[in-house]
């Protein structure tokens, strides 16, 4: 089918304005090579020109004051993330600027897809871009576990969750052990409740859910019914997610 040339203008243009974008990124990250916390976070909300608020609601907030921890006390810090940076929030900048500043370790970031490796490499020193299944992935891997595993793999509609719960619970079980003791899960698009909805017909919609299913959709949402079983805790939970492993040594 061909796609109409007024869309085909539209895709051409939405296209030129993102690679303007991480160019104009990739300069700004150059010339401040000793960014805080806040000014990054800053500057990776603004792709979508969302605000702090929505950086505390997706969890990048409390995961920049774990992360420092991790700088403070000089610990390796070994990242992976199912679902490379996208069009939303840039998690794997912001991944990769903590391990810079950790000074050890390094972030796995896994996609089936090329694009964010082709559009962000040149914005990341030490992650290492895996195009590749990640159930495969998993499969094959041999080397170090990892303090925090980052799940946005599989896109999630609230109309029909099912496959990308379902998705994301098998990843789950096959990715667990590769974590390390008191490490972290985070999961995207999980909402705690129906406010923490990004816009008024995804709050419909998980109404609706919640009163066929008996539980609000998302990412994680078939993990956490299992916490208390999988020896997990919950940290954090907004509209994302963040499980602690509870066995601390």
């Amino acid at each position: 089918m061909l796609v109409p040339i007024e869309v085909r203008i539209y895709l051409r243009k939405k296209t030129h304005v993102f690679f303007v974008y991480v160019k104009r990124l990739l300069l700004r990250i150059r010339l401040n090579s000793v960014l805080s916390q806040d000014s990054l976070i800053e500057i990776l909300m603004s792709y979508k020109g969302l605000s702090r608020s929505s950086a505390s609601s997706l969890g990048f907030t409390y995961l920049s004051k774990v992360l420092k921890k991790f700088e403070d006390e000089g610990k390796n810090l070994n990242v992976l993330e199912f679902g490379s940076a996208g069009e939303g929030f840039l998690s794997t900048i912001f991944f990769d600027w903590h391990v810079q500043n950790t000074g050890n370790g390094q972030v796995i970031s896994v996609d089936i897809s090329p694009t964010p490796q082709r559009l962000y490499r040149k914005l990341t020193k030490r992650t290492l871009w895996v195009v590749k299944d990640a159930s495969e992935f998993i499969q094959s891997y041999t080397g170090t576990k990892f303090d925090f595993i980052y799940f946005d793999s599989m896109s999630i509609s609230f109309e029909s969750p099912q496959e990308s719960m379902f998705h994301h619970l098998k990843l789950y079980e096959e990715s667990k052990s590769l974590l390390n003791r008191g490490g972290y899960l985070v999961f995207d698009d999980t909402p705690k409740s129906l406010e923490c909805a990004l816009s008024e017909h995804d709050r419909k919609l998980l109404w609706k859910f919640r009163e066929n299913n008996g539980f609000i959709p998302g990412k994680g949402a078939l993990v956490l019914l299992e916490v208390d079983q999988e020896n997990l805790e919950t940290v954090f939970h907004d509209y994302a997610l963040i499980l602690r492993d509870r066995l601390t040594s």
